[in-house]
Parts: structure tokens; C-alpha cells; sequence
């Protein structure tokens, strides 16, 4: 249950450094400082007494940032948080993250503050604080999640009691982003506004999980970098401020908002700023963010629409198929677009003010949009230099009939569905519900403010939120395929029909806490990896990770797609994480999805077509060329096939999943004619369940193999079983695909 901290026995420390000596600045951090010490001190929020929150600007010295947390910590009996906004710097022999000072040299990383003895200093044995949060808005600074937040296993122990939670502004190879005109840094900007204001829709606390959910989604909206959070025990449920949303939704109802006129855009573009080549990591000196920004006018107000830095085109786009960047690419208003193409027919078009989009709802998460007042994302940004030509065409990979059975399947829901075929990496179905039609702000008038405020106001529902790439989700028992490649790999089990020394409910190593299978526990005692699969038995896959050990089966993760933060296909993918270096019973709840394992709905759709693709990766991709005005053809760049597991592994794996179709958790799945396998799954997710399906379907006789998986939320209580709606999503868009010849 979360508990917001008691104020009188916390205590907080915002480091930041704005102005350096050979650096460059970031004023925005010094305006980050001042807002995040507001929204803390707020009694409305968490009220944390002013003498209690210290504000560390421009510090002289490493050893000044130390004592002051060290300081910090001793005081507090409750919860100590701390902050630090600045620049990330990495040591080019050792690859650990260190925060800039202000006298800070990019190539002399022992001038600036090693974020290992940070860590030390929050979580010293010495002090009495029962429970740390951690916030590092900087480049890099998912690598901090790579150590242990625990100094020692003493430490473990004691933070048994609480927790501890580490949250990062962006994964370890991505720079955070500072938008030129905004106030804030990106990262920092929604933290504060998220605290100050609140989050309609969640608790009357909002906890570190619910935050960093908000956080993620947020961001990934304004395709921003993504932030990272890594919990020990229960710091998910350290609460920072009461949600204000809830109090301002009870003392009046939402006032309906003023006309919003937008004037065109000017005709000139300011150059965007070379990005980064898309094999070379950022400069360790790099500013915060990077790259320019178009100002657009919109009722008196100025948004800043950038480009980022880390996310935006690499190289030549068109070539590649890379690359994910935002900003307003308008052509002169008396010229045609090209156009983005699915089966031979064109789903945009153009006029000569706006752009235009066939079945916009259904094909938004393929094509992003284009707006002459709110810039472009997805293909439309991708090849937004191609489509500036009238008789360009960008020929995507998507099967119409496909799609289609997806989108109507998941309705109403909350969802997503990604089909690919296995073979040679066609991405089939791109869904996400509820869409957005991009036709309805495309333009520059009020009807498209309007429209733009609707969408980008409705948080409840975020459709405009690509739930399939952008959103990663407790995995639950999809998971324990990961687990069982691991297993037969690493020779822990000969075949999936080797008996299993797996007691039923298994106990967590240094725990009371088990975990059981109940819907077929005689079934699930000692069983071998098929009957495991066949029955989702979480005792078999939490003892199979721990005699595995966190580091095989981080491995094997690692080589289906987790944990890399660069994924594209050619639009960018969110990151899914397995954690590093858990205890023996987080490993055990991470073997069942659980603990800190995330996975988007691509990348449990990835683990399927590895499989159905005996054991090797053909790389998922969702445009198949670009056709230029001359006629020229250009090819997306896409990676070798790469081998992930034997073919043996493969086929075996396959086998159990057939086996849960044919008498086990998912035989809604079945299709006549085909081979079908399949993995369920029900995972929670805050007040969410997250009722998964991953499978695949395999023809007898000259159809079209397909790898699927399909996500559907839904609320805690609200009933749902295995197998029940995801996997009805999922036959019948395997049903759609395996028809085709």
C-alpha cells in the first residue's frame, strides 16, 4: 500500500549545476531546482518543511555534494530523496556514470562526481533512513541502473523493511533533453508538473510506480526520451505527493477550454542541428538534448516542437528506415505530398492546406501524422524529406486485412496487436486502441486546435499513445518462454519432457512468500517444461531462473531484444528490461514476468517469431522501399538475420506451445487447418490487469505462417481469465493472416 513519507522526518537534496566552466550551460537545470523545491514544499502536495529541503546549485566540489546527502541521511528517520540535474559524463574505461560540476571537464571524468559514491552515500549502513528515492535527470543516466542500490547484502536486508527507488530521464546510451524555450528540462518538466498539479485518474497518492508510468507515457507521447526506474522491495509504493487531480476534480468540474485560433506556420524551417550518426553514441559532452526548435504560435502561446537530439533522424532515414524525430516538415501549400502506401493503395493524401488520411484510426500507429500546426511523427516524420516530393511513396509491409481483424477484434479496449511474419520479418498488423484519426488536427485552423487539445488532453484513455512500440507492460507468464530457452540452452534441462525437481508452491530463496500454480497444482509439481508451459506453472519457471541465475537468464533475454534502447522497425521502439543483478528471489519472480521485468507487445511478438522461425530473428520491419520521383528505389537498411536459440530449442519450444492450444491455457487459440501455439498470460500492473497472448500459426498447406502477440488492459476485479480477451484478438488476426497465399 503506498504511504506518502512523514514530512517532519524526511529530508531532500536537489543538486544541479547550470553554468560551467568549459561545458556547455543548462540554464533550465537552475529553473528545475526552484520548481522541484516548490512542489515538495507544498503542503498541498508533500509539505516538506523548508529547512528540510536543501538546494545544492552550482556545488564547488564532489566532496561538498557527499557530505551534504551524508549530512542529509543521518537526519532523516524516514525518507531521504535526491535529485541532481546536470550533465552526464561517461568513463571511457569503465563505462560508469559520472554528473558533471561546473569546473567538470567532458574528457577528464575525475573532475566530476562518480555516481557510485552517491550511492554510497544514500544508502550508508550509518544512517538511520529507512527508505531512499534517487531522480538523475542527465545524459546517460540509465546507466546508474546497472549497480545494485544496495551497498551490501546488510543493506538488502535492512531495506527489506522499505525500499529504495532509482529513477533515471533516460535509458544508459540516450541523452535526456533540454527543449530549447521551455522552461524546464523535459524529464524535470513533467516530474514537476505531475507532482504540482496531480494525475487525473490515479490514488490520492501518487506512488513511485504510478509516477513513473505517468512519466513514461507522458514522454513517449511527445516522442521525448524515456525515462527508467529500477524499485527494491516495496520503493515503488514511496509516495511523493498527494494527487492533486483528485481534490480539483471533486471542487468543480473541468471548465470547457477558450476557442484556440492557429495562424499558419511561417514558410521558412530553421535547419535542424546535425544528429548523431546512427552507430556512434552521443559525445560524453554533449549538452542536455540538442538540436532546433520551430516555435509555433498557438492562442498567444509558444510551443516548442524539437528535435531531438538522440531519437531523430540518423543519416540518411529514407535509406536506413531510422530514426523517430518530431517537427514540422510543411511543404509550400500549393504542393501534393507523397504518399505512405498499404497493399498498393495510398491511406494518405493531400490537399493543397492539409494532409489527408483513409480509415485515419485504423492505420495511425503505421502512419503517425503530419500537421501544419503540431509537426509529424512516425513514417510521416521518418520520410518526411521523401514525402515533400508528390511522387514519392513510402510501401509499407501491412496487410489490410490483418490489420483490420485486429482493430475491430480489440474494439472499445485498451490494447494493442503486432503480427509479424517470421519468415522474413514483415510487420503484418501495427494496432493500438483507442486511436486517433491524424485528419482531424492535420491542418492550421481552430477546429484543429480544438481537436489537438482533445486528443492530447484525454489521459484517461492516451490514444494517442502507440501501446504496441511505446508502452512495456508486466510480461507475466509470456515471460517463461524467455525462461525455458534459457533452460535448454544452458543444458539446466535436456529436452521439455525432463521431469523438474519443482515443489508445489515453491518457496522464494530467504523469503516465507511462495508462488503456486492453482488451476492445476497436481499437474504442476515436478513438471516438466512442456506440462509447464501447457499450464502456466509459475513454480517451475521461478525455480528454473533462480538454479538458471539472473546472469543466463539476463543472456538470453538480452538475445531475444531486451534491454536494447535502439530498437526501430523503422519507427522507434520503447525499451522492454529484464533488471541486473537481483536477489535470488527477485530473479525467482522475474522468471514469471514479474518483479521488474517489462516487455512492449513487440517485443513479446519477437520472442514468437524467433521461435516459429526455428530459433533465428529475421528483424522486424514495417516499410519494404521508397520510390522516388525518378523512379529510383530506396531500401530501408535492416540488420542480418541474427540466431537466437537452436533449432532444436525452437522446435521444442514450439511443441509446448501447441500442447497449451491443444488441452491447455489457450486453447481459444485454436484455428482449423493451421498449427497454431500459443502462451498466455494475466499480469498486474498497478490497478491495471494485463491480459496477454503470444503465438503463432503455422498453415498445413501453403498459407502464411504468422507470429502475433496481443495486449488488452483492463481493471483490477473486473474479472478475465488466461486465454480469454487478448487471445480471441489474436485468433482472429492469425485467422486473417494465415488465409492469404
Amino acid at each position: 500500500m503506498a504511504t506518502l513519507p512523514d514530512p517532519a522526518r524526511s529530508e531532500a537534496v536537489l543538486v544541479g549545476a547550470h553554468a560551467y566552466g568549459t561545458l556547455p550551460d543548462l540554464p533550465a537545470v537552475a529553473r528545475n531546482l526552484d520548481g522541484l523545491r516548490g512542489v515538495l514544499t507544498d503542503p498541498a502536495v508533500w509539505g516538506l518543511p523548508p529547512e528540510r529541503c536543501t538546494v545544492l546549485a552550482q556545488p564547488s566540489s564532489a566532496q561538498q555534494v557527499l557530505d551534504t546527502v551524508k549530512e542529509a541521511a543521518a537526519r532523516a528517520t524516514d525518507t531521504l530523496f535526491v535529485y541532481y540535474g546536470g550533465h552526464g559524463l561517461i568513463d571511457p574505461h569503465t563505462d560508469e556514470l559520472y554528473l558533471a560540476l561546473p569546473d567538470s571537464v567532458h574528457d577528464r571524468e575525475y573532475t566530476a562526481l562518480r555516481y557510485e559514491y552517491l550511492r554510497r552515500a544514500v544508502l550508508d549502513p550509518a544512517a538511520g533512513v529507512r527508505r531512499t528515492v534517487v531522480v538523475l535527470d542527465c545524459c546517460y543516466s540509465g546507466r546508474a541502473l546497472i549497480g545494485r542500490m544496495s551497498a551490501s547484502d546488510e543493506i538488502a536486508d535492512r531495506a527489506a523493511v522499505e525500499g529504495t527507488c532509482l529513477l533515471t530521464a533516460s535509458a544508459e546510451t540516450r541523452a535526456a533533453l533540454s527543449p530549447p524555450g521551455e522552461t524546464y528540462t523535459a524529464f524535470t518538466g513533467e516530474l514537476i508538473t505531475a507532482l504540482g498539479e496531480g494525475i487525473p485518474g490515479a490514488p490520492d497518492l501518487i506512488d513511485m510506480n504510478i509516477l513513473y508510468r505517468h512519466l513514461h507515457r507522458t514522454l513517449a507521447a511527445k516522442s521525448r526520451p524515456l525515462p527508467q526506474q529500477r524499485n527494491r522491495n516495496t520503493g515503488g509504493l514511496i509516495a511523493l505527493a498527494r494527487n492533486r487531480a483528485v481534490a480539483a476534480a471533486v471542487a468543480a468540474p473541468v471548465p470547457a477550454p477558450a476557442p484556440v485560433l492557429v495562424p499558419p506556420i511561417p514558410t521558412h524551417r530553421p535547419e535542424a542541428a546535425a544528429p548523431p550518426h546512427r552507430d556512434r553514441k552521443p559525445s560524453r559532452g554533449q549538452v542536455v538534448g540538442a538540436a532546433a526548435a520551430a516555435l509555433v504560435v498557438i492562442g498567444g502561446t509558444f510551443f516548442a516542437v524539437t528535435q531531438l537530439g538522440g531519437d531523430g533522424d540518423k543519416g540518411n532515414a529514407e535509406a536506413k528506415g531510422s530514426g523517430n524525430a518530431t517537427g514540422p516538415s510543411v511543404p509550400p501549400s500549393d504542393t501534393s505530398l507523397g504518399d505512405i502506401v498499404v497493399a498498393g493503395k495510398p491511406v494518405t493524401g493531400s490537399t493543397k492546406s492539409v494532409r489527408t488520411y483513409a480509415d485515419g484510426k485504423l492505420y495511425a500507429p503505421v502512419t503517425g501524422y503530419r500537421s501544419r500546426a503540431f509537426g509529424a511523427t512516425g513514417l510521416e516524420s521518418i520520410y518526411r524529406t521523401a514525402l515533400d516530393n508528390g511522387s514519392s511513396k513510402v510501401i509499407t509491409t501491412i496487410d489490410p486485412a490483418v490489420q483490420k481483424a485486429a482493430y475491430e477484434a480489440l474494439g472499445d479496449a485498451k490494447g494493442a496487436a503486432i503480427a509479424i511474419d517470421p519468415s522474413n520479418g514483415d510487420i503484418l498488423a501495427l494496432v493500438s486502441t483507442p486511436s486517433y484519426d491524424p485528419a482531424t488536427f492535420s491542418g492550421s485552423t481552430s477546429a484543429d486546435g480544438k481537436a489537438w487539445q482533445k486528443l492530447t488532453g484525454d489521459k484517461k484513455n492516451d490514444p494517442m499513445l502507440n501501446r504496441a512500440t511505446r508502452e512495456a507492460y508486466p510480461p507475466g507468464s509470456t515471460f517463461e518462454l524467455v525462461v525455458a530457452a534459457a533452460a535448454l540452452e544452458e543444458g539446466l534441462y535436456a529436452t521439455v519432457d525432463e521431469a523438474t525437481a519443482s515443489p508445489n508452491p515453491y518457496t522464494l530463496p530467504g523469503t516465507t512468500t511462495s508462488v503456486s500454480n492453482k488451476s492445476a497444482p497436481g499437474s504442476c509439481k515436478n513438471a516438466s517444461l512442456r506440462v509447464a508451459l501447457r499450464y502456466s506453472c509459475d513454480n517451475v519457471f521461478a525455480k528454473a531462473a533462480v538454479d538458471l541465475g539472473w546472469a543466463k537468464v539476463k543472456k538470453m533475454a538480452d538475445k531475444f531484444g531486451f534491454n536494447d534502447d535502439d530498437t526501430e522497425m523503422p519507427i522507434r521502439v520503447g525499451t522492454s528490461v529484464f533488471p541486473s543483478e537481483p536477489t535470488q528471489a527477485e530473479t525467482a519472480l522475474s522468471g514469471v514476468g514479474g518483479f521488474e521485468v517489462t516487455a512492449t507487445p513487440f517485443q513479446m511478438a519477437m520472442v514468437s517469431a524467433v521461435l516459429a522461425n526455428d530459433g533465428k530473428l529475421a528483424p522486424p520491419h514495417m516499410v519494404s522501399k521508397v520510390t522516388g520521383s525518378a523512379g529510383n528505389v530506396q531500401r530501408p537498411y535492416l540488420p542480418d538475420t541474427k540466431r537466437v536459440v537452436s533449432q532444436r530449442t525452437a522446435a521444442e519450444l514450439r511443441g509446448a506451445m501447441t500442447a497449451a492450444v491443444t488441452g491447455g491455457t489457450s486453447t481459444a487459440a485454436r484455428i482449423g487447418g493451421a498449427d497454431v501455439g500459443a502462451t498466455t498470460a494475466l499480469a498486474q500492473s498497478g490497478s491495471d490487469r494485463i491480459d496477454w497472448c503470444t503465438a503463432y500459426a503455422q498453415p498445413g498447406s501453403g498459407g502464411r505462417q504468422v507470429a502475433i502477440t496481443v495486449v488488452v488492459e483492463g481493471e483490477s476485479g473486473s474479472g478475465g481469465s488466461e486465454g480469454g480477451a487478448a487471445t480471441s484478438v489474436a485468433k482472429r488476426a492469425m485467422q486473417a493472416a494465415t488465409a492469404r497465399r
